[in-house]
């Protein structure tokens, strides 16, 4: 738990290190509280309208919004610990969203006018949704998926990596020195 806390004491210090344990051990409360913050959205009835329980609600949402800023300055100190930049992050998160916003286009221009994109058939309701079977769809599909989840894995597995022995251009090893 002293680690959870700890992210929020830095809650906006994106320099220096934090080390796979501090990191770690913040993902892992942060899912318990979160799943904590889904189950009293569905006891005290705070859940979005029409919206299963397990779907969250206004706790959940709030409790989401709090731990925006910590999450990415925690990931940031962690990167650091490995020796990358902070904008690293950035740009890899920056890419996975662009892969959605192309493909997201994709899919509305070949719905729109049976790939034709005319908007007039837009507004005849002339869409036609069987054009999503398509080789060329799927194939799309396929590649964002295994891009996004490369990108997931990628990351994942550099913040599971070793930090740096001794200092690095970030700061010193949070290892040999006292957590604050």
């Amino acid at each position: 738990m002293k680690w959870y806390l700890l992210a929020f004491k830095k809650y906006t210090v994106i320099s220096g290190r934090s080390h796979r344990q501090e990191f770690w051990m913040f993902v892992l409360f942060n899912i318990l509280f979160s799943f904590g913050a889904r189950l009293l959205d569905a006891l005290l009835g705070t859940n979005y309208s029409d919206a299963k329980p397990i779907d969250g609600g206004y706790l959940s949402t709030l409790y989401s919004l709090v731990l925006f800023v910590p999450g990415i300055t925690i990931t940031i100190r962690r990167l650091h610990d490995i020796g990358k930049s902070g904008w690293f992050y950035f740009w890899t998160s920056f890419a996975a969203i662009v892969a959605v916003i192309a493909y997201i286009v994709y899919l509305v221009m070949t719905l729109i006018g049976n790939g034709t994109g005319d908007l007039e058939s837009l507004k005849a309701g002339d869409i036609d949704p069987s054009m999503l079977l398509t080789g060329n769809f799927i194939m799309y599909t396929v590649l964002l998926v295994i891009f996004i989840l490369s990108l997931g894995t990628w990351i994942i597995v550099l913040l599971a990596k070793r930090g740096d022995t001794g200092d690095n251009k970030y700061g010193p090893d949070p290892l040999a020195t006292p957590a604050e």
